[in-house]
C-alpha cells in the first residue's frame, strides 16, 4: 500500500473528485439562487471546446497543460450545473393553508413523545376551494399525532393527512442549520397532522422500492432479536451493532460510547463491513483451491456483502463501505493484481457524489472518507515506528496505529461538528475491537438458529454475558477522569487550517522538507489568530432571543432556554424579562410595580396595557406571534396612544436583544 501522499495527488480520480467537489460547493454555497444557468452552460461549452482543441494539439507542452486545466474546468462546471439542477428539483411552492395531502411512507416512522415522525413521499394534494388535484412528488417530514400505538404507519403504506406544509426553518436555539440539514436529505417541507387528521390505508402496500423491501427485512430481523430473550441493554447494543437500529439505545449508553471514543461502532460502517468481509473470506476460503476459485471467492464475498447491506436497510454508510470494497475486489480481479486503494477511495467518492452531490455536506460521508484517507496515509508511517515478532504486541500496536491514524484524520471534523474530543479513544478501541467481532458473530448465530430454540438459548446466554461485559467496560472507560474534553468546537475555516497543520506536520516528519515546516508554522499562527478572533466575537455576541413563546440566552455557539425563577420572571445577562401567558392580575399582587426590561406576551395572555402598567414598569413590550391578531392590534393601538415602545414578532421570526457580557 503506497503511502506517499505527494505522488498520490497525481492520480486522475483525485483531481476529478476535487474538481467535481469544488463545483458542488460553489453551486451550494457561493452562487445565488437566481444565478442564470445559461452562463454556466456557456462556460461548460467553452471548456469543452478548449478541451478538444488542446487535445488535438497535445504534442506541445503548453497544450498538454491546457488540456489538464480544461478537464478540471469541465468537471468543476459539471458539478456546479448538476448540483444546481438537483436543487431545482427540490423546489416547490407549498400552499399557505391547510389541505388534504396523499403520499407514501418511505421509512419506518420514529416514535416521539406524542407523534410519529414519518418521511413521506407526497404525490398530490386536493384543493376543494379550487376543485383541483395538484401533483407534488416531493419528500416531506410529517409529525402525525398518535391515535394509539397500534396505528403506526408501515413502510410503503398510503397515507392521507390534513395539514399545512411549510419549508423547513431553523429555530434560533439550535447550534446547527436544521433547515439545511433537512434540505440535504431532500426534505422539502415539514408539517403537523393532529389526531384524527391523518389516515393509513390498511391494504397491503404494493410496488415497494428495493430500499423499502430492505427496510422491511431489517424490521423483521429486529423483531426476531426482540423475541430471542436478550437483556434490554444487550438488545439495544446488538441491534445497533448488527442492524444499525438505534431507537432502543438509551442516552446513558450513547453518552458512554461517545466519551470512550467508540461511538462509531454503534453506526454500521466500514468497521462492520470489514468484520463481515473477514468472516466471509475465512468461510469461503476453500473456493480458492478450485480452478476458477478466485472468481468464485470474489463473487461469493460480494454477493454476501450486498445481501448484508440489504438486510441492514441499504443505509448510506453501509453502501459507502460496500461500494468501496466492491470496487477494490473487482478491479483487483480484472487487472490480475491488487488494485491501488487510493484509486478505489477516489473513484468511490466521485461516483457517490455523482449519484447524490449533497453527500458532500453529509457528516457521515465526510467522516467516513476522512477516516479511510487518514488510515491509508498515516497507518504505514505509524506502523513503521514499531516492529515486533510477538503476535500479541503486533496486534496491540496495529490496533493503536489504525485507531490513531483514523483519529488524526477525523479530529478536525469531530471538533467542528461535535465540539468534544474523547481522551481515551485508544484504550476504548483496543477494548472493543475483539469484542465487536465476537458479538456480531453471536448475533448472526442467534438469527440463524432462531428456529432451533434449544441451541438459540445457549447462544443468547453467551451473548448476554459478553455484551454486558462490553457495555460495562465502555462505561468504566467513560467514567475515568477527563475522559471527554468538551467545548473544543472550531469553525469550518478553523477545521480547514487544522487539516493543513496535520498534513504539513506529517510531510515534514516524513520527508524533512523546509517548505513543509514553514507551512506548518504559518498554519499554526493563522489557526491561533482565528481562535483569538472567535473568542473576541463570542464575548461580544451574547444576546436574548424571543421565539415561539420561549426566551433563550445565546452566547457564541451555546444556547440555553431560560426558565422562570419566580412564576414568570426570567433573568440572564443582566436583563430582566417578564413572560406572561395567562391573566397577569393573578401573577403579581404587590403594590409597588415590578421593574422589568422586557415584558413578553404569549398565547393565553389576558388583560390590556393599563393592567400591565399598573403592575409593571418595563422598557419594551414584546408580543409573540401566538397571540391572536385582534389582540395584537388592540395592544398595538394602546401602545401607540400611550407612546409605549413595543414590537410584534411575526410567525417563525425571532426578536433579538444584544446583551453586554457581565464580568464578575
Amino acid at each position: 500500500m503506497n503511502s506517499n501522499f505527494p505522488s498520490n495527488i497525481t492520480y486522475p480520480f483525485f483531481r476529478l473528485m476535487i474538481a467535481f467537489s469544488a463545483g458542488i460547493f460553489i453551486s451550494d454555497r457561493l452562487l445565488p439562487d437566481s444565478f442564470p444557468v445559461w452562463i454556466l452552460l456557456a462556460a461548460l461549452g467553452g471548456s469543452f471546446a478548449g478541451l478538444f482543441l488542446s487535445y488535438f494539439h497535445s504534442q506541445k507542452f503548453y497544450s498538454r497543460k491546457c488540456f489538464g486545466v480544461f478537464v478540471v474546468l469541465v468537471f468543476m462546471l459539471g458539478g456546479t450545473i448538476w448540483t444546481d439542477w438537483r436543487a431545482q428539483q427540490q423546489q416547490f411552492n407549498w400552499p399557505d393553508k391547510f389541505l388534504l395531502y396523499e403520499g407514501t411512507v418511505l421509512e419506518p416512522p420514529s416514535l416521539t413523545d406524542k407523534t410519529y415522525a414519518c418521511k413521506v413521499y407526497v404525490e398530490k394534494y386536493y384543493d376543494d376551494s379550487l376543485r383541483l388535484v395538484t401533483p407534488v412528488y416531493r419528500e416531506v417530514l410529517l409529525y402525525a399525532v398518535r391515535n394509539s400505538l397500534e396505528d403506526r404507519p408501515d413502510i410503503g403504506a398510503k397515507l392521507q393527512f390534513y395539514a399545512q406544509l411549510e419549508p423547513p426553518s431553523t429555530p434560533p436555539y439550535l447550534s446547527f442549520d436544521y433547515a439545511r440539514y433537512l434540505y440535504y436529505r431532500e426534505i422539502t417541507a415539514t408539517g403537523l397532522a393532529y389526531r384524527g387528521h391523518w389516515k393509513v390505508d390498511t391494504t397491503a402496500p404494493e410496488d415497494l422500492t428495493c430500499r423499502q423491501y430492505a427496510l422491511q427485512c431489517r424490521e423483521k430481523l429486529a423483531d426476531r432479536l426482540k423475541c430471542s430473550g436478550l437483556f434490554p441493554e444487550v438488545l439495544a447494543v446488538t441491534s445497533a451493532l448488527l442492524l444499525g437500529e438505534k431507537e432502543l439505545l438509551t442516552e446513558d449508553i450513547k453518552t458512554a460510547f461517545n466519551a470512550a471514543g467508540v461511538s462509531h461502532v454503534l453506526a454500521i460502517s466500514g468497521l462492520h463491513i470489514g468484520i463481515i468481509y473477514f468472516i466471509l473470506s475465512l468461510v469461503l476460503r476453500p473456493l480458492l483451491f478450485l480452478s476458477a476459485g478466485k472468481w468464485l471467492h470474489t463473487i461469493g464475498v460480494l454477493f454476501a456483502l450486498w445481501f448484508f447491506a440489504f438486510l441492514t436497510g441499504l443505509v448510506p454508510s453501509v453502501i459507502r463501505a460496500v461500494c468501496m470494497t466492491t470496487t477494490y475486489l473487482l478491479s483487483s480481479l480484472l487487472i490480475g493484481q491488487r488494485s491501488s486503494t487510493w484509486h478505489v477511495l477516489y473513484l468511490t467518492a466521485f461516483l457517490m457524489l455523482v449519484y447524490q452531490p449533497f453527500y458532500l455536506f453529509d457528516v457521515g460521508f465526510q467522516l467516513s472518507f476522512a477516516a479511510v484517507f487518514s488510515i491509508l496515509l498515516f497507518y504505514p508511517f505509524f506502523r513503521s515506528k514499531f516492529l515486533s515478532g510477538n503476535t500479541l504486541l503486533k496486534y496491540l500496536y496495529d490496533t493503536i496505529a489504525v485507531t490513531l491514524a483514523a483519529q488524526v484524520g477525523t479530529f478536525p471534523l469531530i471538533c467542528c461538528y461535535f465540539g468534544t474530543f474523547p481522551l481515551y479513544f485508544i484504550i476504548g478501541n483496543i477494548f472493543v475491537a475483539p469484542l465487536v467481532v465476537l458479538i456480531m458473530i453471536l448475533a448472526l448465530l442467534v438469527l440463524a438458529v432462531s428456529n432451533i430454540p434449544i441451541i438459540q438459548c445457549w447462544i443468547v446466554l453467551c451473548l448476554n454475558y459478553l455484551s454486558t461485559f462490553f457495555v460495562n467496560g465502555i462505561s468504566f472507560i467513560a467514567s475515568l477522569p477527563y475522559a471527554n474534553i468538551v467545548n473544543v468546537g472550531v469553525t469550518p475555516l478553523q477545521a480547514v487550517f487544522l487539516f493543513i497543520i496535520l498534513f504539513t506536520a506529517y510531510r515534514f516528519c516524513r520527508f524533512h522538507r523546509p517548505g513543509a515546516l514553514i507551512a506548518l508554522l504559518l498554519g499554526l499562527n493563522l489557526f491561533g489568530l482565528l481562535k483569538w478572533r472567535q473568542t473576541v466575537d463570542s464575548n461580544a455576541s451574547a444576546r436574548i432571543l424571543f421565539y415561539n413563546c420561549e426566551v433563550y440566552y445565546q452566547n457564541g455557539s451555546n444556547t440555553e432556554k431560560l426558565v422562570p425563577y419566580n412564576a414568570f420572571v426570567l433573568s440572564r445577562g443582566g436583563v430582566l424579562t417578564g413572560k406572561l401567558s395567562e391573566d397577569c392580575r393573578n401573577l403579581y399582587t404587590e403594590k409597588i410595580p415590578l421593574q422589568l426590561d422586557y415584558l413578553f406576551l404569549c398565547r393565553g395572555f389576558k388583560g390590556d396595557l393599563n393592567d400591565l402598567k399598573r403592575l409593571f414598569v418595563f422598557k419594551k413590550l414584546v408580543m409573540d406571534a401566538s397571540l391572536p391578531a385582534s389582540q395584537q392590534m388592540r395592544l398595538a393601538e394602546q401602545c401607540k396612544s400611550s407612546q409605549t415602545d413595543y414590537v410584534s414578532i411575526e410567525k417563525n421570526a425571532v426578536y433579538t436583544v444584544p446583551v453586554k457580557k457581565q464580568f464578575y
